[in-house]
């Protein structure tokens, strides 16, 4: 729930440009479930299409933002 909520906060009270930055650095959260599925016993297509194609939704979100 912190994950969503904190990126919002960061877009209201500093506007788009670190709003990139957060959502860049939550990139972090999807990929580190990543690690724990597939210890666990994940499918490797699980953890693609759920958790890395998060991060990089993410990543590419937050670059743009960055970058505009």
């Amino acid at each position: 729930m912190t994950s969503g909520v904190v990126p919002v906060v960061v877009l209201a009270a500093a506007g788009s440009h670190a709003f990139g930055w957060a959502l860049l650095t939550a990139a972090i959260t999807p990929l580190g479930d990543t690690v724990i599925v597939r210890t666990n016993g994940g499918t490797l297509h699980h953890t693609l299409t759920v958790h890395v194609a998060t991060a990089v939704v993410l990543v590419v979100v937050g670059v743009v933002l960055i970058l505009r």
